[in-house]
């Protein structure tokens, strides 16, 4: 069953919300510019819907209750056509990266996938003790940062809002070391803005030991113990856009709950 099944509701109030949902998501549905193309080809350019992503589609339909049993309309594995698939397939489709990356940011971080780094130091050209680095492209959240003469590694990295970033201007005041301190900042590199990591401090080593980051990643990519989390922060999201905000809410409980059970 779905989510409606999940949590002791009234009937009537049951039925009242389900119809509301149905009711509500036709509209939204309608409202969007979902269908094929003017010249008949396809879903206005949204592309082929691999199995995969087809998979996690359906399992945020089953957490809505509503699953929709794919028809003939839907090829996989066309390379010069797109997808035609109905529209919920491509609302869904529509959001369920940015839940992914919701996901990503939120979950334990021994559940996230893992990437290297191999971007170098760039050390301050006024002070020689610390320095920066840039962020990969696809960089999400950090893991584990750590130069060579540090003691420790720095999972938590601070941002440039933290009371605790005004010490690090102060050579007395800032990270070592022994306390290195991490902070998420942006910088302008050949005239774009990049974001990078500041470190705090070093003592002559502008060596990097460890650089490890949650990758940015299509929601078919992540590994397949965070599809569950996935899947109902999408239906969650569905949820919050057509003002059923009790639904969303549970939904979002569900998502937390799955990192409970892989811990």
């Amino acid at each position: 069953m779905g989510l409606f099944c999940k949590k002791t509701i009234a009937m009537g109030t049951l039925v009242s919300e389900k119809l509301q949902y149905k009711t509500t998501l036709i509209a939204l549905l309608e409202s969007l510019d979902l269908g094929t193309s003017g010249d008949g080809t396809g879903t206005g350019g949204i592309g082929e819907i691999d199995d995969a992503r087809m998979a996690l589609i359906n399992l945020v339909k089953i957490k809505l209750d509503e699953l929709i049993p794919q028809g003939e309309g839907v090829v996989y594995n066309l390379e010069s056509k797109p997808n035609i698939s109905d529209p919920l397939d491509l609302y869904i489709n529509g959001l369920l990266d940015e839940a992914a990356k919701n996901v990503l940011q939120t979950a334990p971080k021994q559940l996230c996938p893992v990437k290297q780094s191999l971007e170098s130091a760039v050390a301050n050209a006024t002070d020689n003790k610390i320095g920066f680095v840039k962020c990969p492209d696809d960089y999400l959240r950090l893991f584990a940062f750590r130069m060579t003469e540090w003691k420790r590694q720095v999972e938590d990295p601070i941002t440039t809002n933290d009371p605790f970033y005004l010490e690090q201007g102060n050579k007395y005041t800032r990270g070592g070391i022994a306390k290195p301190v991490v902070v998420v900042n942006r910088r302008i590199i050949v005239d774009a803005v990049v974001k990078v990591l500041e470190y705090y401090s070093v003592n002559s080593s502008h060596a990097i030991n460890r650089f490890l980051y949650i990758p940015i990643m299509p929601a078919e990519d992540t590994p397949g113990n965070l599809w569950d989390s996935i899947t109902w922060t999408c239906a969650a999201k569905i949820l919050q856009n057509i003002n059923l905000t009790d639904l969303s809410r549970l939904a979002f409980e569900q998502a937390n709950l799955c990192y409970t059970n892989l811990r």
